[in-house]
Order: C-alpha cells, then structure tokens, then sequence
C-alpha cells in the first residue's frame, strides 16, 4: 500500500498533517481488512453478512482514495514551487541582460 502509493519517494516532503492522515488511513485500512476476515470466516451466509461485506469493502475503497490526497496536495505544492523558481531564474535572467546592455552603452 505505502510503496504503492508513492511513500518512499515523497515522504521526506510531507508535512505533518499529511502524515497524520497517511497514518489515520493506515491504522483504519488494517482494521478494516481484519474486519473483513472475521466477517468472511464467522458469519459467512448469515443475513447481515452481505450488507456488512459491502460496506467494508466501500471503506476499503475510501482508504484507498484517502491515501492519495496527501500525494496530490504534495504534488501540486511541488508545481508550485518549481513555476515559482522558474519564473524567478527568468526575472534573474532579464536582470542580468539589462544590466549587461547598460554597461555596454
């Protein structure tokens, strides 16, 4: 799950509520798998079993779009900050040449 879902190549970069919420999303992800193994294992045919399988498994679903909002808002932020220094080398750049066409007049 965490290698799956990029941890390894962006967990240096993410802040503390986002490794909260990897965390929350892990601890529950666990719980609801160890849910769906009781489930299948003691009430198999029971009339509840269907329903409590569906929703344990749309919780499955959930976790797993949960673990990637973190990585987006880490992806967007590196956006960000890499236009930013782009724009900044430009603003460098311009800089540099109207500074070089003033000396040479």
């Amino acid at each position: 799950l965490l290698i799956g879902s990029g941890w390894s190549f962006v967990k240096p970069f993410l802040n503390r509520r986002e490794k909260w919420l990897i965390c929350g999303v892990l601890v529950l992800q666990v719980l609801d798998n160890i849910a769906l193994l009781i489930l299948n294992t003691e009430s198999e045919g029971e009339s509840l079993y269907d329903d409590w399988s569906a929703v344990l498994h749309m919780l499955d679903i959930v976790c797993c779009a949960a673990i990637l909002v973190p990585i987006v808002w880490q992806v967007n932020a590196l956006e960000k900050s890499l236009e930013d220094d782009t724009e900044d080398n430009g603003n460098h750049e311009e800089e540099e040449q109207q500074q070089q066409q003033s000396s040479q007049q």
